[in-house]
This record gives structure tokens, sequence and C-alpha cells, in this order.
């Protein structure tokens, strides 16, 4: 169940960020795109934690610390 959710939150995530690069585009939707950041950052912290978990579940022998680590550690590198 977690893999399936965790799969389906991120197409639709995807598809909204393509609709806020849209949105992006117009000068006059400020208040709109700030709405949709929020709606969005606020969506994407419930993921979070299926995220940790499966990365714990996908790397068994290694501890949760060091598997939670490397994932958050490549989130930092990606978003550079």
């Amino acid at each position: 169940m977690g893999v399936a959710a965790s799969v389906i939150i991120t197409c639709m995530r995807k598809e909204w960020f393509v609709f806020m690069l849209q949105v992006a585009q117009y000068a006059e939707l400020e208040v709109i795109l700030a709405l949709l950041c929020a709606v969005s950052g606020l969506f994407g912290l419930a993921l979070y934690p299926v995220c940790l978990e499966l990365s714990v579940e996908c790397s068994f022998p290694i501890g949760e610390g060091t598997a939670a680590g490397f994932l958050v550690l490549s989130g930092f590198v990606i978003s550079v």
C-alpha cells in the first residue's frame, strides 16, 4: 500500500509542478502562485514519512538512521 501511494502522490506532484510553472508565466497571478506553493508544500510534507519508511524497508541490513540520512543528503544534493 505504501509503495502504491508513494507512486501515485509522486505522479500527482509532477503534474502539480507543471501546472505551477504555467501559472508562474503570468505576473498578475502572484497571489495564486503563492497559494499553489503553500498547498504543494503542505501535501509534500505528507509524503516525507512514507519515503523515509520505504527507504528503511528497501535497505534492510543498513540501520534506519543511515538510510534516512542518505535519503535526506541525496535530496539536498538534488536541490542544489
